[in-house]
This record gives structure tokens, C-alpha cells and sequence, in this order.
């Protein structure tokens, strides 16, 4: 059963990322994309952290989130490869590699799709870690001590992988972050294990005005004192205690708007509704929205306000028109979706009854717990 809430905070946190990558709505050095990016991506990390489930054995973790994260991460690759090899003029060899690193450092044209594999090796940390504190039979108060070790790590070490210039076999490059984001897993993966110690009290929240208005005064107080700056993407975390507690007070933030939303059903539907779909936004969003800028630039000026407001709702629009399609379709869905899930889809429709049937057919027990568990 899906609950809304949780789909609104999805749905909150991508449309706030397409935002982020409008650079006329959302400048680059404003004070508000600061702001937001504080809790940004920690929020995705700590959403996904939700619906881990360690039980899996890691072998067949591998395989599920290989095949609904590194998947799509492969298609687009191979659905922009003509395009910048024959136009773009960018080096096959070149291009390969990019994809090969899985790090948007080495494919800036699809930077904001490093999220993808990056979060199937934090389901394979996370998975470790989870299993190695159980064997050391660590209650909660431990673990959290663990997360909060592993985070301050991963700031520690956040600088060594970046910008830095190497000369391998007397070739010139500079290392701009392992491959698969790997020198971000500490700082994402502690995020990931919060929001899993956190599920059943994110699954079960109901709105509270005195938790909203002590995040917001958290949140406020942190940015006005310490200034934090928080962009994963840039291998910027500027303060272990102040980029923190802003992440976790900006989170709260948004999990109780999306809880209060609830109320509002027209509003909260389509929230929801982005958040369902987030994968296909994160996906197509970037492409549609810069295309539009470019194209709506030449008639109403360079810098448009207007302009950048119609791309990017034309780029959210778009993205959940193509997910539309795409389910719709199930040779299109092997493409971006979970095998299982295209599965069940299929199955469920053959089940459906025909006009000529009567009686239709008898519920299926096994087809039931397979859709659940896609």
C-alpha cells in the first residue's frame, strides 16, 4: 500500500531539484538554492533509506537494484550516444568511459543522473554495514553512533578524490571523484541508515504545528549562525555539525508540509503523482528544460523569467507524459522499469476481464504477493 505522504515528499524533493537546475528561477549562488540544497539529496538518500529492506540476501539485492537503477542510467547513455558522438563530436572512447565511471563528473550531459548508480552502491554498503552491526548485535543507540561515525568520515574525506591532478602513464587528467560517486558513499550511505532506523515513525507521522515550527526555527537558526553549503555533486559539505543538523531540520520540514498537504487532495494528488514518477523526472527533466530555455530565449530575451518559468513546467510536464507512455507500453517499460514490476503489470492486465466475459477470473494469490513486493 502506498502511503501519500511519503509520495509527496518524494514528489516535493524532485520538483525541488529540477528547480535547482534552472539557473534563471534558481541562480546558481542564490541564497534560497543554498538553503535548499542543505537538505536536497540527503532527503532522496534518507527516502530511499525507508524502503530498504536488509532481509534480501545481497546477491538478488544486486541483481533487483542493478536492474531498476543502473538500468535507466545505461538507456539514456545509449539514447544520447548518437547524438553527441555524430553531433556533439565528443570521442567514442571518451563517451564509453563516461558511462563506465557512472559519475555525471565525467558526463556532463547527464549530470543529474549520477544519483542512479550512486544509490545501488549505497544499497550494497548499506546492506554490509547493516549486516556486520547485526552480527556485533549493536542496539539502536549504537548504530546511530556508527551513522554519525561513518558521516563524519565521509566529510574528512571528501576532499581527497576532487580536483585532483593526476598523471598516470604520462597522461595528463584530473580526478574529478571515483567512479559510481564511490568518495560520496560515507556522507550518502549514513543518510540511507538514518532514514531506515527512522521508517516506521516516517511511514506512521501525522502532522504536528509544533514540530514544523521547532524544524523551521532549527533550520533557520543554522543558516543565519553557520552559513552551511551542502552540494554532493560538487563535493562540497562546508561543516560537519551545521550542514547536519540543516539536512535533518530541512527533511522535517518537508515531511511535515507533505503531511499537512495531505489535506489538500487536488494539490496533494499531483505531488504524490511527481513522486511516484520521480525516476522519470530525474531522468528527462534536465534535457526538455535546458532545450526549452534555449528555444524560448530567442523569442522572449536571454534571461526570461517567464521563459524559464514555462521550461520548467513544460520539463515536469513532459517527464510525466513520457512515464505515462512508458507504462503503458511494456516493451518500453523493460527499458526503465523493474523487470518485475513490467511483469506483474503484464500479468495483471491479461487478468483483467474481457467484454465478453461473465464471471472474469478468480484473484490469484501468487500474482498478488509478486505485485506487492515489485
Amino acid at each position: 500500500m502506498r502511503l501519500q505522504h511519503v509520495d509527496m515528499a518524494r514528489g516535493i524533493c524532485i520538483l525541488l531539484v529540477a528547480l535547482g537546475h534552472n539557473q534563471v528561477l534558481m541562480p546558481h549562488d542564490a541564497a534560497f538554492n543554498h538553503w535548499l540544497g542543505t537538505f536536497r539529496m540527503p532527503l532522496l538518500f534518507l527516502i530511499a533509506g525507508t524502503f530498504f529492506q536488509p532481509q534480501v540476501p545481497l546477491g538478488q539485492l544486486v541483481r533487483l537494484k542493478a536492474d531498476a537503477l543502473l538500468k535507466p542510467f545505461l538507456v539514456m547513455a545509449l539514447l544520447h550516444a548518437p547524438l553527441r558522438i555524430a553531433f556533439w563530436q565528443v570521442p567514442p572512447l571518451e563517451f564509453g568511459l563516461g558511462v563506465l565511471s557512472g559519475s555525471g563528473n565525467y558526463l556532463p550531459w547527464l549530470y543529474a543522473l549520477w544519483f542512479l548508480p550512486h544509490l545501488w552502491l549505497v544499497f550494497v554498503l548499506a546492506w554490509l554495514m547493516h549486516h556486520g552491526q547485526q552480527r556485533l548485535k549493536l542496539e539502536l543507540p549504537e548504530r546511530l553512533m556508527v551513522t554519525a561515525s561513518v558521516l563524519a568520515i565521509g566529510f574528512v574525506t571528501l576532499p581527497w578524490f576532487w580536483m585532483k591532478p593526476l598523471d598516470p602513464l604520462g597522461v595528463k587528467f584530473t580526478l574529478l571523484g571515483l567512479p559510481f560517486s564511490a568518495d560520496l558513499l560515507p556522507i550518502s550511505t549514513a543518510f540511507f541508515l538514518l532514514g531506515y532506523m527512522v521508517r516506521r515513525a516516517f511511514h506512521q507521522m501525522r502532522f504536528r504545528w509544533a514540530t514544523l515550527v521547532l524544524a523551521l526555527a532549527v533550520f533557520s537558526w543554522t543558516q543565519a549562525l553557520y552559513h552551511p553549503s551542502v552540494d554532493l555533486f560538487d563535493r562540497r559539505y562546508s561543516h560537519l555539525f551545521a550542514c547536519t543538523v540543516a539536512a535533518l531540520s530541512g527533511t522535517t520540514v518537508v515531511l511535515e508540509l507533505a503531511a499537512w498537504m495531505t489535506r489538500f487532495q487536488t494539490v496533494a494528488r499531483f505531488i504524490a503523482h511527481c513522486g511516484v514518477n520521480s525516476l522519470f523526472i530525474l531522468m528527462f527533466h534536465s534535457p526538455i528544460q535546458s532545450t526549452m530555455m534555449s528555444v524560448l530565449d530567442r523569442s522572449m530575451g536571454a534571461g526570461s523569467v517567464l521563459a524559464a518559468g514555462m521550461a520548467y513546467i513544460i520539463c515536469v510536464g513532459s517527464s510525466l507524459m513520457l512515464a505515462k507512455l512508458i507504462r503503458r507500453h511494456w516493451w518500453l517499460g523493460l527499458l526503465f522499469l523493474p523487470t518485475s514490476t513490467v511483469q506483474a503489470q503484464r500479468e495483471a492486465a491479461r487478468r483483467q476481464p474481457q467484454p465478453g466475459d461473465v464471471l472474469g477470473h478468480e484473484p490469484d494469490v501468487l500474482h498478488a504477493t509478486v505485485a506487492r513486493r515489485a
